[in-house]
């Protein structure tokens, strides 16, 4: 799912990071994947990268939770990535 979101996201402009169990290479089989859009995103294109996400989540059998880095203080950001 990772890598299917990575790659669809750069092709929209659009840097994406893993963080949580996945980027710290501790995810086992029920984990899910915890994916930051990085950047200010407009609202179109948060719903196109939404449903990117959402996709390669069904599609890998993998929840996967999504943010958006502009909804965060740079702070709180840095504690989570």
């Amino acid at each position: 799912a990772w890598a299917e979101i990575e790659r669809e996201a750069k092709g929209l402009g659009v840097e994406v990071r893993p963080f949580g169990s996945f980027a710290k290479g501790r995810a086992l089989d029920h984990s899910d994947l915890d994916v930051m859009a990085m950047g200010t995103i407009d609202e179109a294109l948060k719903t196109v990268v939404e449903d990117v996400a959402a996709r390669a989540g069904r599609t890998n059998r993998v929840p996967v939770h999504l943010l958006f880095a502009d909804h965060y203080a740079p702070d709180h950001l840095r504690r989570i990535l």
